[in-house]
């Protein structure tokens, strides 16, 4: 399982490479495509920062948006790992400030924050959860980034192999990996296409649940090299 996870990691930054080119972490769409923006709420979730002591997520300090990827046991759409996509200056801070001093190997982690399924605005003080993610752990990086320095993209295998028994407590859906644009239809698209995009604003992201905001716009450039 391990193996195939690394082989997919791959593709997702491979194809991950070629979106970045000329977009952000967003899903892209045709100008003549509905986006169901009731499915991307729970493909989307926020990432938080532990507290000062790494027991818990700081509520106070959000980080970035991510989003879920499946990876799927043959025959068994609920079997499988999911990956969590997010982006590379979340992960390494110091990537984001071009610091030369390598990143700290010590056990570093970040906190995923999902609606509960069970929620009751009346009943219930909070309809969120916060999931602990490691990213370092006894001195093991579990995250992916590309090759490329220049691509802001990390992949993370969360390992929830069984990730069937989670969907029943927390409101999220898994991207398929066959969802992706491959180069030759990313090619396809030019200045003018219709994009969306589904992600975090500082501040108003919700006491109760999570509210992705979205944005809709046009393509209004495709350069030949990264930005």
């Amino acid at each position: 399982m391990r193996n195939l996870c690394l082989i997919l990691v791959t593709r997702v930054l491979r194809r991950l490479t070629w979106l970045l080119l000329f977009s952000t972490l967003c899903p892209l769409m045709w100008a003549d495509t509905t986006l169901d923006t009731e499915t991307v709420k729970k493909i989307v979730v926020f990432l938080y920062s532990p507290n000062s002591d790494g027991t818990d997520a700081n509520v106070a300090q959000s980080l970035g948006t991510g989003f879920f990827v499946a990876t799927f046991v043959k025959n068994n759409p609920l079997r499988g790992s999911i990956l969590l996509i997010t982006a590379r200056h979340i992960v390494e801070p110091n990537w984001a400030t071009c610091s030369p001093e390598p990143q700290p190997q010590s056990d570093r982690r970040i906190y995923i924050r999902l609606n509960n399924k069970q929620y009751d605005s009346e009943k219930d003080s909070t309809g969120v959860s916060y999931l602990p993610v490691d990213l370092v752990k006894n001195g093991a990086k579990r995250y992916f980034v590309s090759d490329d320095n220049k691509v802001d993209a990390a992949v993370i295998i969360l390992g929830w192999e069984d990730w069937g028994k989670v969907q029943e407590k927390y409101d999220f859906v898994p991207l398929r990996l066959s969802l992706f644009a491959s180069p030759d239809e990313i090619h396809k698209f030019k200045i003018g296409d219709s994009v969306a995009s589904a992600g975090l604003v500082p501040g108003r992201s919700g006491e109760q649940r999570n509210y992705p905001f979205f944005k809709f716009g046009e393509i209004s450039n495709i350069p030949d090299e990264p930005f």
